[in-house]
């Protein structure tokens, strides 16, 4: 198992996102994340490849379909 990342999904029942903050775009190892910039900070301090891309409002973000990296379903 890898090791787990700030914001780790394991059994995603759902996902909260708060409208009132800027979350960041991030490249890591390859893959677009979006995240909160605590765990953007985070994530520098590993082993994986961290490019922060931009910003994105959390109010953009609330009605999204998302995808658990894990199982694949949404």
């Amino acid at each position: 198992m890898r090791n787990p990342a700030p914001e780790t999904v394991f059994g995603v029942t759902n996902l909260w996102v708060n409208p009132k903050i800027v979350h960041v775009r991030i490249k890591v190892n390859g893959e677009l994340w979006i995240v909160s910039r605590e765990a953007y900070e985070k994530l520098r301090f590993t082993d994986k490849k961290v490019e922060l891309i931009g910003e994105v409002s959390g109010e953009e973000l609330i009605g999204k379909k998302v995808t658990n990296p894990v199982t694949a379903s949404s």
